[in-house]
């Protein structure tokens, strides 16, 4: 990513449920929450990267254009089948801001990244609150049929492996970010057959 532009971040892995929730648009959203925090602005663990990169966004409006930027780091899903009733994976997000940022160029950019780390891919549409309908998919790898992955094919398998959108105007207006925002996010986890 460093390679095609992008600015590496380092973020906490902390956050306001408010700022995973809300701001996100998805009020509903379950998220690992710490039991006694010190103050609401770390009470949860964090579920994606996406937030931090529009906080760094939204900070950043000053900043000659285009901005590009990345993190590859842990989140945390909360699951009902575990012990310890979460899982931590390693994720991968990068953003493109400008006035002309759009679904095409992280796709361009997801294209090249995965030509070099040698994966074959293909986009599913979907619809996702944090992002525009319509212009946003799940990211899905091809693999060899090997493994319990989740949807057969005759020679391998497509396993989930991230999400790719141009960011809704409401999750944008709730950050109060002006320009347009096109995010990939990665489950790094699925790209080393950990999970």
């Amino acid at each position: 990513l460093i390679g095609l532009g992008y600015q590496e971040m380092i973020f906490n892995y902390l956050g306001s449920k408010q700022e995973y929730t809300q701001k996100m648009n998805l009020p509903n959203r379950k998220l690992v929450e710490i039991n006694n925090p010190m103050t609401e602005k770390y009470g949860v663990v964090r579920d994606s990267i996406i937030p931090n990169l529009l906080a760094a966004e939204a900070s950043s409006q000053n900043a000659g254009y285009p901005h590009k930027m990345f993190e590859t780091g842990k989140v945390v899903l909360p699951v009902s089948d575990k012990l310890v009733g979460s899982k931590t994976l390693d994720y991968c997000s990068f953003l493109i801001s400008d006035s002309s940022a759009n679904f095409n160029d992280v796709s361009s950019h997801l294209s090249a990244l995965l030509y070099y780390l040698g994966f074959e891919y293909r986009l599913v549409d979907i619809s996702d609150a944090r992002f525009i309908l319509g212009r946003c998919g799940k990211i899905e790898i091809f693999t060899p049929s090997k493994g319990k992955k989740q949807e057969n094919d005759s020679e391998g398998i497509w396993t989930r492996a991230g999400i790719i959108g141009e960011v809704n105007p409401v999750v944008l207006e709730n950050w109060r970010i002006q320009m347009p925002c096109s995010i990939v996010e990665l489950n790094l986890t699925v790209f080393i057959n950990e999970e």
